[in-house]
């Protein structure tokens, strides 16, 4: 599912309002790591319309350079968010989607290829830096795999509360065709009622 902000907005609101009893996990404390030399961090995340999101970053840097990874994913129902960064000296990449491949080793397969193409970028940009792909990427595939663990126990954990924001949103869908329904049936009464009138003052006899 992919919504736009305003509609982000709404289902937020209505999640809250709708659904004050649906499971909606409380936010679990950070976690930190170093594995390989890349540090992950699993940190609160939250926006006004999604107190539950949260972030999994890997970081990884050196003299010149400096390599990141992010997942960010919350409890209302919008795409999850995929950020890769990469600065060598003074010249930055970055790129963000949506992507999530199903397998493990796909998911380590489309990051290490989205940060390679990043550096192979900021290379082209600023060549005098000193940086080399195997050291800039060394101990990657081990780091980002203690890190998807991690998000899948997120995913799984804020099942329930997604299910709810989910429900949220047909229930508001439900409601504003309704209202809608009821004022377009409003607004026809109201104007066969104003043409009833006026065909009764044009047939009234002149006094």
């Amino acid at each position: 599912m992919n919504l736009s902000f305003p509609a982000v907005c709404l289902l937020s609101v209505a999640f809250l309002a709708a659904a004050p009893s649906a499971p909606r996990p409380s936010q679990p404390p950070d976690r930190h790591r170093n594995i390989a030399g890349w540090q992950i961090d699993d940190v609160a995340d939250a926006e006004d319309y999604d107190p539950m999101r949260r972030a999994i970053r890997l970081r990884h840097e050196g003299p010149e350079w400096v390599v990141s990874y992010e997942f960010v994913e919350g409890a209302v129902p919008v795409e999850p968010s995929r950020n890769a960064h990469v600065t060598i000296g003074g010249c930055n990449e970055q790129y963000g989607n949506s992507e999530r491949p199903t397998s493990p080793a796909a998911r380590v397969a489309a990051a290490r290829t989205r940060l390679l193409a990043l550096f192979a970028a900021a290379r082209q940009s600023c060549p005098d830096a000193h940086a080399a792909e195997a050291e800039v990427l060394a101990g990657f595939a081990q780091a980002f795999a203690a890190a998807d663990a991690w998000d899948r126990e997120r995913i799984a954990a804020l099942a329930p509360a997604r299910r709810a924001a989910e429900m949220a949103e047909d229930a508001a869908s439900v409601a504003a065709a309704s209202n809608a329904e009821t004022t377009d049936a409003t607004d026809s009464g109201m104007s066969a009622s104003e043409n009833m009138s006026a065909e009764t003052n044009d047939a009234a006899p002149p006094q």
